[in-house]
């Protein structure tokens, strides 16, 4: 009975400093790529903005927290406009993993797409 209490205690201790971990990465600047382009994410409350390299592009989203580590975002009008095949019930769940001092992994699923894709991030500023 010790033994379950004090496992049970590591991990929730686990848990909760990961999810710690997580809050640092809801606003900032973030570097990635997608498809081998560069994007720089600015990320600020309930608005997100992906600015690609090359090809040069630049879109914007809606993001909802779902917990600490997990958000959605939604296209929002300019994403369309880029992207007119794009279903206007669009959306994608990024999940945060592997968080450390500025980056984490990110897993992206999509409900307009197929296989969840997998990232790297970088906090910049």
């Amino acid at each position: 009975m010790k033994f379950l209490f004090i496992t049970l205690l590591i991990v929730g201790g686990c848990v909760a400093a990961n999810a710690q971990s997580c809050l640092k990465f809801k606003n900032g600047v973030f570097r990635s790529s997608y498809n081998g382009s560069s994007v720089i994410i600015r990320r600020m409350g309930n608005y997100q903005r992906e600015d690609y390299i090359d090809p040069k592009a630049s879109v914007s989203f809606t993001v909802t927290w779902v917990d600490d580590c997990t958000y959605t975002l939604k296209p929002n009008e300019d994403y369309f406009t880029r992207f007119p095949n794009t279903p206007k019930n669009a959306q994608s769940t990024i999940h945060i993993s592997y968080p450390g001092v500025n980056t984490y992994t990110q897993t992206t699923t999509s409900s307009f797409g197929k296989a969840p894709s997998t990232a790297e991030v970088t906090k910049i500023d």
